[in-house]
């Protein structure tokens, strides 16, 4: 694809989420908002302002301005404190940029194309697990862009910067799924994973 051609899809993709999306109800979190849990900021609400920023400045589109507004409007106090930010987001995000290091190194050993195609082992001392497993395991493979993410307690895998924790990568087993593009052993007759099969109904 051109650079102009992939502009052109991620603007469409874009374009998709943000019609259907609110601060409070994002697409991209739609099925913990459609369980009653209220949506809380991370590091994908994150990466989708970065991108609506980022096709602002390259389209000149007043939309992509509007909604990244209109979404830090809602999260973020007249202080400058993030509205529902948790600190410990902060020790997860340690933790994803070490697991991004070790994918990175996955990728260039030929274990794994995209992250998407990874299946992390986290080795955890007894209170990194106690912190990680408190976590639902989905939520933490989507923070990571990966497909599956296990724990297990004990030394292991390449250390990182983060103290209790070292990590492994495998190739994901199962089938990649049509609409999430991540591996799963229970990916049906339609191409989609359990998940996925949910959300569409």
């Amino acid at each position: 694809m051109t650079h102009e051609e992939i502009l052109t899809t991620l603007g469409n993709y874009v374009d998709y989420l943000i019609a259907g999306s609110s601060a409070e109800a994002p697409l991209w979190n739609i099925e913990k908002v459609r369980s009653g849990k209220p949506n809380k900021w991370n590091y994908v609400d994150g990466c989708m302002i970065t991108a609506c920023l980022s096709l602002y400045k390259t389209t000149g589109d007043e939309k992509f301005l509007k909604f990244s507004r209109d979404f830090v409007d809602y999260f973020v106090k007249d202080g400058g404190e993030i509205y529902t930010f948790d600190a410990k987001w902060a020790k997860i995000i340690a933790v994803r940029d070490d697991v991004k290091k070790v994918l990175e190194q996955a990728r260039a050993d030929k274990i794994i194309g995209s992250s998407l195609e990874a299946a992390v082992t986290l080795h955890c001392s007894d209170e990194m697990y106690d912190f990680l497993n408190a976590i639902p395991m989905d939520e933490l493979a989507d923070l990571m862009i990966v497909s599956h993410v296990d724990l297990v307690k004990g030394e292991g895998g390449v250390k990182g910067l983060t103290e209790g924790l070292g990590m492994s990568v495998a190739h994901a087993a199962g089938n990649k799924c049509l609409r999430c593009w991540k591996f799963d052993t229970a990916v049906g007759e339609d191409g989609l994973c359990p998940r996925c099969a949910k959300v569409l109904g």
